[in-house]
């Protein structure tokens, strides 16, 4: 999405990776593109290590398991990629990670805390 807002339009990329595999499509369909320029003033990008945090945050002090895509908007927050003003709502989605998946997720951040 932040390339095709750059070209004004939609791209596709030769590839993608991270762990928020739900967002990571190679190309942003021309509606969903036309309703982002429309209705959204801009577009982050947050890094994988502020999204593992997020998915343990929620876990451990919200009891809610999501899956990376669906706690972007928490990550953001956290990581102070955006600034909450006034009444904030993150909207969570996803409970679609298996346990082994979350496992592994929680045992990647705890390996990377240290380092």
């Amino acid at each position: 999405l932040s390339r095709a807002r750059e070209a004004g339009e939609p791209v596709t990329l030769e590839s993608t990776s991270g762990i928020a595999d739900g967002l990571l499509a190679i190309r942003v369909g021309t509606l969903n593109f036309a309703h982002h320029e429309a209705f959204m003033d801009d577009v982050i990008t947050v890094p994988d290590r502020d999204i593992v945090e997020a998915v343990r945050f929620l876990l451990d002090r919200c009891k809610l398991v999501c899956e990376p895509s669906g706690a972007i908007t928490v990550a953001a927050l956290l990581g102070s990629h955006v600034k909450a003003a006034g009444d904030t709502v993150a909207v969570l989605s996803g409970g679609n990670i298996e346990w082994d998946g979350l496992r592994e997720l929680l045992n990647a951040g705890d390996a990377g805390a240290g380092a």
